[in-house]
């Protein structure tokens, strides 16, 4: 988490060191549900993906300071935080919306039914 954001910052490439970042911590978490009884594959994709997302967090903060003008970087970095929050607070609403619509929440009802 410490490496890959250095490594960014002294090749000054970020998009893809953030993109790759997140790709491996989303194939993380893919692979979580297909672990199946497989307790270390279990436990691997468990501590790959939050590793990998946790460091795609500094890389993706640090882009609006190299993107954007002088003056810009301080709401460039808020429109980020409040589109990370939106989904704290949207994603409470949906859940009950999927409670409401099918009776429980096992894979959405889909397979209850």
């Amino acid at each position: 988490m410490v490496l890959l954001p250095r490594h960014s910052d002294r090749v000054e490439e970020r998009r893809w060191h953030s993109a790759c970042c997140a790709l491996v911590g989303a194939a993380a978490l893919v692979l979580i549900p297909h672990a199946g009884l497989n307790l270390a594959l279990a436990v691997l994709a468990l501590s790959v993906a939050p590793i990998a997302l946790f460091a795609a967090m500094p890389i993706v903060l640090a882009i609006p300071m190299t993107a954007l003008s002088p003056r810009a970087p301080p709401g460039g970095i808020a429109l980020i935080n409040c589109i990370g929050l939106t989904g704290g607070f949207v994603s409470p609403f949906m859940l009950g919306w999927v409670k409401t619509a099918t009776g429980n929440l096992n894979n959405g009802g889909l397979c209850a039914r």
